[in-house]
């Protein structure tokens, strides 16, 4: 049909947010993050404030795993997901942006998360920005809380207070069958600080990737390639995209500069 009536219960799956006001959905994704097959249904619950309503606006991101039977209607607040990544602190806003693919090279999907609030390592640095990179496997925990150390997490925090750092993809550039994660800094002053908010995109390769194990900032990991904007205020890296977009067999990295005048 082509008006399908969501009243009419005319969808085959519907998924429910826990609370009022918890902004279920406000950013989606799917990747095979358990490796069994089957894309997985990734949603970030931008309003939700962690354990007990004790952390607002931290926000979480909820899994769930794809199943040739899944139908009908999901409740998060009964448990109907399967994993729940929980912010760490307050305004965090985990799950602004969502990416989901191989970044780490075992084959498996990885669960990359945007963290726009972030306030870096013990919280030192206001609004650094953080990406969180969950790495997939079969044995994933059903809660993981940012708050605490887990295991199979890796954090990247943003080089300097306020630069948001939070958006993410994750593409093939090079063409050679390994992904690279692309990390978008929409407030970064680019070379040496000297264009206030003219935006930053990091790629990172999977060797580097893979590597990752405590939190550390992207000023202090090696990144293949940096593209900074080129005028102050552009806000390079505000939204990214890779394909092929001339059909000659390799990808190209779009990259969106919100506010660039032309």
């Amino acid at each position: 049909p082509s008006i399908l009536e969501m009243a009419n219960r005319e969808y085959d799956v519907a998924i429910f947010g826990a609370e009022d006001l918890d902004e279920l959905g406000d950013t989606v994704a799917s990747g095979d993050i358990n490796g069994d097959g089957l894309d997985d249904i990734i949603m970030t619950a931008e309003a939700a404030d962690g354990p007990d309503n004790a952390r607002p606006t931290a926000a979480e991101v909820h899994v769930v795993f794809g199943s040739k039977e899944l139908s009908g209607d999901l409740d998060i607040s009964l448990g109907d997901q399967d994993v729940s990544i929980l912010g760490a602190d307050e305004q965090d806003t985990l799950g602004f942006s969502l990416a989901s693919g191989d970044v780490s090279g075992d084959g498996v999907d990885d669960l990359i998360m945007g963290a726009r609030g972030d306030n870096g390592l013990m919280n030192a640095q206001n609004r650094v920005g953080a990406v969180y990179i969950l790495f997939g496997g079969p044995d994933l925990p059903s809660i993981i809380d940012l708050a605490q150390s887990a295991s199979g997490v890796a954090g990247l925090y943003g080089a300097d207070a306020g630069n948001l750092m939070a958006h993410v993809a994750i593409g093939d550039l090079e063409g050679d069958g390994e992904n690279e994660l692309l990390i978008g800094v929409g407030s970064g002053g680019g070379p040496d600080n000297g264009r206030s908010d003219a935006g930053e995109v990091y790629v990172l390769d999977t060797a580097t990737v893979g590597r990752l194990e405590e939190p550390v900032s992207i000023s202090a990991t090696r990144v293949a390639a940096v593209v900074y904007g080129a005028h102050q205020e552009d806000r390079l890296g505000t939204a990214m995209a890779v394909g092929d977009i001339d059909g000659d067999g390799r990808p190209e990295l779009l990259i969106l500069a919100a506010d660039a005048d032309g």
